[in-house]
């Protein structure tokens, strides 16, 4: 699944054709869409012969549960600035798979896969089919990043560093 605004840069349309090689690969699985956006009637068109297979969630204020409850996270992204998104994913211990687009100050669980837009879609199905990590293996993930240069305290002294240094 993804969480983010359903916008152009977010390459929404690649990821439901590679959900839809995904599906002959796992029958089973569903795509979760987290979010809203200018083009979500669009992505919602494209997806539509998907029947129950692609869960439009919506805009959601919080967004915890929905990491856990996906197995994988994409973002297949044609351009990004920082991903907060992928930050947050990781902190969920899911399996993590972007586009090189995204950049790599976010891969703070070094858990991440990145790949190329232009590599095979069969490249991109292996990252996504690879073995998920069980509940164990998620939490201890979780708990590498308390300590990450992304947690709230760290970037609370970071920003006092920071105001004490121009008003000095």
């Amino acid at each position: 699944g993804t969480v983010g605004r359903m916008v152009e840069a977010k390459n929404y349309p690649f990821m439901i054709s590679l959900f839809r090689d995904f599906l002959k690969l796992n029958p089973s699985a569903k795509l979760l869409l987290v979010g809203d956006g200018p083009l979500r009637a669009d992505i919602e068109e494209l997806a539509s012969d998907l029947d129950n297979k692609v869960i439009f969630a919506g805009p959601q204020q919080e967004t915890a549960s929905f990491y856990s409850a996906m197995d994988c996270f994409i973002a297949p992204s044609l351009f990004e600035g920082l991903s907060i998104v992928t930050v947050e994913a990781q902190t969920s211990g899911v399996n993590i798979v972007v586009s090189d687009a995204i950049p790599e100050e976010v891969n703070v669980s070094g858990l991440i896969n990145s790949l190329s837009l232009t590599y095979t879609t069969e490249a991109w199905l292996d990252l996504l089919a690879r073995p998920q990590a069980s509940n164990h293996e998620r939490k201890e993930r979780g708990l590498k990043l308390l300590n990450c240069k992304f947690n709230l305290p760290y970037l609370a002294e970071t920003l006092r560093g920071i105001y004490r240094n121009e008003n000095s």
